[in-house]
């Protein structure tokens, strides 16, 4: 008898372990893939996953994303960190957006790459949307920035990341020091209508390599023929074009 009290100790001990696994798991969500969009706030989940499943193929990061409407008594930080932990993501990234707050929890692995700055400025970026209400576009720009920091560097060592439009400015610098040079081609062009053709051209591959995208590219080239219209008049006024066209 005293042995068989003995032995209901221990199965009780584990029943109720189990009970109590249960209660809390069902205060959380399971996982569904890399988007798990509870609240309904996503517009393209597709495209958001399949980004997601192609930044793991290339990186080997888990990188998940989940929105949720009801946190309870718990605070975001302590919600994300239970989900964090129940989900086993011991190398990855998770990112959990409520209504109007956005909390990003890294692993240990990569605290050297995601820093407290840097994920501060990435959450105040996505906050600022979703006090806008724009919850999908918010969590568009949270997702790219974090993808932006491995792109910008691989080895799991960041100098600086920036965040925003900020990204652009280096390429369009660029595309600018390229336009500057193009227009003192164009100015000794023949006449207006090929420096508008070269410029349209010229313009159009410059632009459409270092923005990275047909329309930019085609943007570029309009204001490559306008540019190229307006050295070809200016080009038959200077003096030492005209001389260069009638020496040819």
């Amino acid at each position: 008898m005293q042995i068989k009290r003995l032995f209901s100790i221990p199965v009780f001990l584990v029943f109720m372990f189990l009970f109590v696994s249960v209660l809390y798991a069902e205060e959380l969500p399971a996982q569904h893939g890399f988007v798990n969009d509870g609240a309904g706030m996503i517009e393209e989940v597709e495209v958001l996953e399949r980004s997601l499943v192609e930044f793991e193929e290339s990186h080997e990061v888990e990188f998940v994303v989940l929105t949720i409407e009801d946190l309870g008594e718990k605070s975001l930080e302590d919600y994300s960190n239970e989900v964090f932990e129940l989900w086993g993501l011991d190398q990855g990234i998770l990112m959990v957006v409520s209504v109007d707050d956005v909390y990003i929890r890294v692993c240990d692995v990569f605290t050297d790459v995601l820093t407290d700055e840097v994920l501060g400025d990435i959450q105040s970026s996505v906050t600022g949307y979703l006090e806008e209400g724009d919850y999908s576009l918010g969590i568009m720009v949270g997702v790219d920035a974090v993808q932006q920091v491995f792109l910008h560097d691989n080895d799991a060592e960041l100098d600086e990341v920036v965040v925003g439009d900020d990204e652009e400015i280096e390429p369009l610098a660029g595309l600018l020091a390229v336009g500057v040079v193009v227009a003192i081609l164009l100015i000794f062009m023949p006449n207006f209508k090929v420096s508008a053709v070269v410029g349209l051209v010229m313009m159009f591959a410059f632009g459409w390599l270092m923005l990275g995208t047909p329309v930019l590219g085609l943007l570029s080239g309009l204001g490559g023929a306008i540019l190229g219209v307006l050295m070809g008049l200016l080009g038959r006024i200077l003096p030492f074009t005209r001389l260069g066209a009638s020496s040819s």
